[in-house]
Parts: structure tokens; C-alpha cells; sequence
């Protein structure tokens, strides 16, 4: 589990879109190469997320409900690992519907959540939770 990683976008009220937190994620599995499973997977996780994620994304884990750990090195925003939330991904056409106007490009990627700058960081982060 990672304890409170910060918001990668923050949305002024003009764009109509609420800002999301999360308190934390888990962290289920890392992806590896000729896993008996795909969803273990890094190719099939590479495939699967390309076209979800921002450009320069690698999905290196899954946090056992749906999200990925990924690294991110778009020049367009902080290098490092984020939390990618399935629950919070993007849909242009929610979002005619539900703000009246095309989803801006600002907003597509709201679901990221920053978690460290380097893999040392990412692990200083975790924390293991007893079993319930």
C-alpha cells in the first residue's frame, strides 16, 4: 500500500470538472515478462493500458482492484510513478453529457496519482498492511 499520493492534475473551476483524491492504493503485483497468467503480464499490461494512459506510460504493477503503478516519463508532466485509477478514467462522451462541452486535454488523464520520483522512492512509500 502507498499512504496519500498527491494529485497529478489540479482542475480550476472553470473546466466544470471535479477534482478527485486518494487517501492510498495497494499493491497486489509487479508485471513480469512469461507470466502463466496475462493480467501478470508485462506485455499484455503494455498492451491493454497504451491507449488509456498518457504517452510515455509503463504499467510496472497492478494494485489488485483494477488500477495500475506506472512509470510515467511524458515530457509534459513530473517523471515518476504514478497511481493510475481504473474507477476515474476518462470518457470524452461522460463528458459532453455531463459538463456540456468536449472533455479538455488537461482533464483526460485526472485519474493519475503521483507517487514518487524514482523506483527507491516508490519503495520507501509502501507500507505492508497485516492481513485483515
Amino acid at each position: 500500500r502507498f499512504e496519500s499520493p498527491e494529485a497529478a492534475h489540479v482542475h480550476g473551476p472553470a473546466l466544470g470538472v471535479p477534482n478527485w483524491t486518494r487517501e492510498g492504493c495497494g499493491l497486489s503485483h509487479f508485471h513480469g515478462t512469461g507470466a502463466p497468467v496475462d493480467t501478470l503480464d508485462i506485455e499484455w499490461a503494455i498492451t491493454t493500458y497504451r491507449t488509456r494512459m498518457p504517452h510515455g506510460s509503463l504499467p510496472v504493477a497492478a494494485d489488485g482492484s483494477g488500477g495500475q503503478v506506472c512509470f510515467v516519463a511524458d515530457p509534459s508532466r513530473r517523471r515518476g510513478f504514478y497511481r493510475w485509477d481504473h474507477e476515474n478514467e476518462w470518457d470524452e462522451e461522460d463528458c459532453l453529457v455531463d459538463v456540456g462541452q468536449e472533455m479538455p486535454e488537461a482533464v483526460k488523464y485526472q485519474n493519475l496519482y503521483f507517487i514518487a520520483d524514482d523506483f527507491e522512492g516508490l519503495l520507501k512509500r509502501a507500507e505492508v498492511l497485516p492481513d485483515a
